[in-house]
């Protein structure tokens, strides 16, 4: 990139590349030594300001700087992917277990887990249950139904913020939802929870189902 050029000049080329891309990056190349210009562009998120005339040895390590800082990005990227994917599984199946240990009673499964005191305290809440039947659908097609609710309700709940979820045996999902708000009217909360997770399974799934709820 050059700062002088003909139609929109570098610096507003720099701006409107950087907001619709923010990952680009920008060499400038100018004949212009002056240092708020320097200073502005690099505050805009630039690589390299290099000075006209240029010369192969400035050039080539600007770009294997560039080459490389991206290769680095893309470790980086991909590392944060791996681990993330770790977590979920571990979370997932943490949240199984939980499920299992809430729905059988077993408390000292739960107090390993310090679960209670973490996300639910004393508080109560209330188990939810949603079973997608099939009728004239295909096992896999319900599956995928069953997975899309599960990812919708839990992104909902912001597990551990206000309970924990896992698939049941079959094309089930279960939910235990955490009276995170400590309301009073726990019947009334318990209803606008319901309807709540009635409307996120209405809109992500185009599949019957059976919701059953209780404290």
């Amino acid at each position: 990139m050059d700062i002088k050029m003909p139609g929109i000049d570098g610096m507003e080329a720099i701006r409107v590349i950087k907001e619709r891309s923010p990952a680009t990056e920008i060499i400038i190349i100018s004949a212009y030594d002056e240092f708020d210009v320097a200073r502005d562009a690099m505050q805009m998120g630039i690589s390299h300001y290099i000075l006209k005339p240029i010369s192969r040895e400035e050039f080539i390590p600007a770009i294997e700087n560039v080459i490389r800082k991206k290769k680095q990005q893309k470790k980086k990227r991909e590392s944060e992917f791996n681990l993330q994917e770790q977590i979920s599984k571990v979370r997932n199946e943490l949240s199984r277990q939980v499920v299992y240990a809430l729905m059988m009673g077993d408390v000292e499964k739960l107090e390993d887990y310090h679960y209670l005191q973490t996300i639910g305290g004393d508080m109560g809440g209330m188990a939810v249950i949603v079973d997608f039947r099939s009728g004239q659908r295909s096992e896999e097609n319900v599956k995928a139904y069953c997975n899309r609710a599960y990812q919708h309700i839990s992104n909902y709940l912001d597990q551990p913020s206000k309970g924990v979820i896992s698939h049941s045996l079959g094309n089930k999902v279960t939910v235990f939802i955490y009276n995170y708000g400590a309301e009073k009217n726990v019947e009334a909360w318990m209803q606008r929870e319901i309807q709540h997770i009635a409307d996120i399974v209405g809109e992500k799934t185009s599949i019957s189902c059976a919701i059953g709820y209780g404290p």
